[in-house]
C-alpha cells in the first residue's frame, strides 16, 4: 500500500514541476503515510498537493478572475502559467525537461500571442490566439492544461483584405459572449491604406457544441478620417437572460465640418474636439426574452463613469452622479450601493467595492472600500498618493497588483493592516 501511494504522488509530482530548468529550485515530494492528513506542510520538504487544487474553478458566485485558491495565473503570457503565492515562484504548467514552451510540442503553449488573456475553468484554458501565417490567423480554442489537447471551438482567421480586431470574450455557465471589429484593408491612389466598411460584431458561442448565434452587427461610422468604435455587447455582463450594450450615438449632422471648426477655432485640435464630442456613452440592459430596454447610466451629452467588473457570473458595478450601484445580469436589477462624490475608478475584490475619489485640488486621490455584505464603508492609506499597493487581481489568501516599483503579491491581511512592507 505505501509503495503504491509514492508511485501515485510521484505521477502527480511530474505533471506539476515544469521544465527542469526553469523549475530547478522547485520540487513536489511527499513522505510515506498510512493515512491522509489535513495538516498543511511546514516546509516544501513535505509539500504536496493534488494537481485539482491548482485547476479546480471557484465557484461563480466567489470568481476571483485569474486567482484559483492560492494561485494567480499569468493570463497574459502565451504559455500557462501561474504564481503560487504560498510558494512565492512562478510555475509554467509543463513536464517535460528542457522545454522552452514556444511552440506546440508544449503542452502549456497556447500560440504565438494570446488576444486580451486567457481564461480558467477547471482543467480547461479559453483562449484567442494570432499566429503569424500569411493569413492571420486567429483561433478561438479550449485547451486541456494537464494533457494539451486542444479544440479549436471558431477559426476566426479572416478573409483576404479583411482585419479583425478588439477581440474580447467573457465565459457564462456554459456560454462565451465574444465581440471583435471588423474591416476591410483600402488603399488609396497615395498608397496609404485606410478602413473601408467598420463593423462591430457580437456572438453568443455554445461551449458544448461549437454553435454560434449572432447577437449584435452594427455599422460603425467614420468621418473625415476618423473611425469610431461603435456599439458593442458589453461581454463582461453577458448572461443568459439580460445583455449590457454599450450605445454609443453618433450624429454626424450636429458635428461642425474641419472648415467650420478652423474658422472658429483656427488654432484648435479638430480630431480632439470629434473624440469630446463621440465620448459619451449610454449603457442599456437588454432582457432577452421580451426585447424590453433600460437605461443604467450614461448619454450622449451626459458624462458616465461606469466600470465593467465581473463580480462572479454577469455582475457589474457603475457610479453615475454620487452614487455606486450594482448592476445583476441574472435579474436585470439595479442596487444602490453607496454614495460618494468624485468617483473616478471602481473595482471589485474580496467581496468589496474598491474606489478612487479625486481630492478637491484634483491632484491626490482617496481611497474607499465598500463590504456588499456588511454595509460598511472604509477610508485606507489616508494623506497618500498615488496608492502604495494597487490591486489587480486576488486569489484567497492574497492580493495581486502593482506595489512599490514593481509587481507583487500581498496576503489580505498584511494589506488591510497597511503593512505594505510585507509585500513580496
Amino acid at each position: 500500500m505505501k509503495r503504491f501511494i509514492w508511485i501515485i504522488a510521484v505521477l502527480v509530482a511530474v505533471l506539476l514541476t515544469g521544465c527542469q530548468g526553469e523549475l530547478q529550485d522547485y520540487t513536489l515530494q511527499t513522505q510515506e503515510t498510512e493515512a491522509v492528513t489535513t495538516e498543511k506542510p511546514t516546509s516544501l520538504e513535505t509539500e504536496y498537493r493534488e494537481h485539482h487544487e491548482y485547476a479546480t474553478y471557484n465557484d461563480p458566485v466567489e470568481d476571483r478572475g485569474n486567482g484559483v485558491n492560492n494561485l494567480y495565473y499569468l493570463t497574459y503570457l502565451n504559455a500557462i502559467s501561474y504564481y503560487d503565492m504560498e510558494l512565492q515562484r512562478e510555475i509554467t504548467l509543463c513536464s517535460q525537461p528542457n522545454c522552452t514552451h514556444k511552440d506546440d510540442h508544449c503542452v502549456a503553449y497556447l500560440g504565438q500571442q494570446v488576444v486580451n488573456g486567457y481564461k480558467v475553468r477547471g482543467d480547461l484554458v479559453y483562449a484567442v490566439v494570432e499566429n503569424e501565417t500569411p493569413e492571420e490567423e486567429f483561433l478561438f480554442i479550449e485547451q486541456n492544461m494537464i494533457t494539451g489537447e486542444r479544440r479549436i471551438i471558431w477559426d476566426m482567421t479572416p478573409m483576404e483584405n479583411m482585419v479583425r480586431e478588439q477581440i474580447e470574450f467573457s465565459l457564462y455557465k456554459e456560454v462565451v459572449f465574444l465581440t471583435f471589429r471588423e474591416y476591410e484593408r483600402g488603399w488609396d491612389v497615395s498608397g496609404c491604406s485606410y478602413e473601408k466598411n467598420p463593423m462591430q460584431y457580437s456572438y453568443e458561442i455554445d461551449l458544448a457544441t461549437g454553435k454560434r448565434d449572432l447577437l449584435l452587427q452594427d455599422e460603425i461610422p467614420v468621418l473625415s478620417g476618423f473611425c469610431f468604435s461603435g456599439d458593442a455587447i458589453v461581454t463582461e455582463a453577458c448572461t443568459e437572460n439580460y445583455l449590457v450594450i454599450r450605445n454609443k450615438e453618433f450624429n454626424e449632422d450636429a458635428l461642425m465640418t474641419m472648415e467650420e471648426y478652423a474658422k472658429l477655432y483656427p488654432q484648435g485640435d479638430y480630431g480632439l474636439y470629434i473624440w469630446e464630442e463621440y465620448e459619451y456613452t449610454e449603457h442599456i440592459s437588454l432582457d432577452r426574452k421580451t426585447g424590453e430596454t433600460n437605461r443604467l447610466c450614461g448619454s450622449l451629452k451626459e458624462a458616465a463613469m461606469i466600470d465593467l467588473n465581473c463580480m462572479g457570473a454577469g455582475k457589474m458595478f457603475f457610479a453615475e452622479d454620487d452614487t455606486v450601484c450594482m448592476y445583476d445580469g441574472d435579474t436585470g436589477q439595479v442596487t444602490p450601493c453607496f454614495t460618494q462624490t468624485d468617483v473616478i475608478l471602481l473595482r471589485y475584490y474580496d467581496g468589496r467595492v474598491w474606489c478612487n475619489t479625486r481630492a478637491e485640488d484634483e491632484t491626490d486621490a482617496e481611497f474607499y472600500w465598500y463590504d456588499l455584505q456588511t454595509g460598511e464603508k472604509q477610508q485606507f492609506q489616508k494623506g497618500v498618493s498615488p496608492m502604495i499597493f494597487s490591486i489587480n487581481g486576488e486569489t484567497e489568501d492574497y492580493f495581486y497588483g502593482l506595489g512599490p516599483g514593481a509587481t507583487r503579491g500581498i496576503s489580505k491581511q498584511d494589506f488591510y493592516n497597511e503593512n505594505y512592507d510585507a509585500a513580496f
